[in-house]
Order: structure tokens, then sequence, then C-alpha cells
């Protein structure tokens, strides 16, 4: 308990990931739906939320935090 909320306070203080960010926690990845000093919730592709506590996060990627670019798909006429 202890350790999850040290862990959670210094990741929001580092400001690592916010609600609404894409990021991969251990071997989970997906969407935050809600972070909390002791836990963070992410929802996977799947559907799945997964409940993660910070006692067992030992790795953190954010796939939005200071680069992103979106991404269209375009439809070209090739006739004149």
């Amino acid at each position: 308990f202890v350790q999850d909320i040290i862990t959670g306070v210094f990741i929001q203080l580092e400001n690592i990931m916010n609600e609404g960010d894409v990021v991969t926690v251990g071997a989970t990845s997906g969407v935050v739906e809600k972070l909390t000093i002791r836990s963070v919730s992410i929802r996977s592709l799947d559907g799945t939320l997964h409940l993660i506590p910070f006692s067992s996060v030992d790795m953190v990627a954010n796939s939005m935090k200071g680069f992103s670019y979106p991404v269209a798909e375009i439809g070209v006429a090739y006739e004149p």
C-alpha cells in the first residue's frame, strides 16, 4: 500500500501519463481511463479494463507524450 502511494506520487509529479494517453505499462497496452494515487486503469484494444497497482509497475511507455501526429486515409481518384 505504501509503495503504491510513493510510486503514484512520483508518477504524478513527473507527469509521466495522463488520462486519455496511449501507454504501455509492463506488458499491458491501451488508453489510460483513470489515474489515481495508487493505481492506473488501462482499457486495452479488445475492451478489457486492466487495473494496475503502481507497486507492480516497473516500466511505463507513453506513446502520446510530446510526440504524436494525425494519421489520415485520403482516397484519390485515378481518372483525370
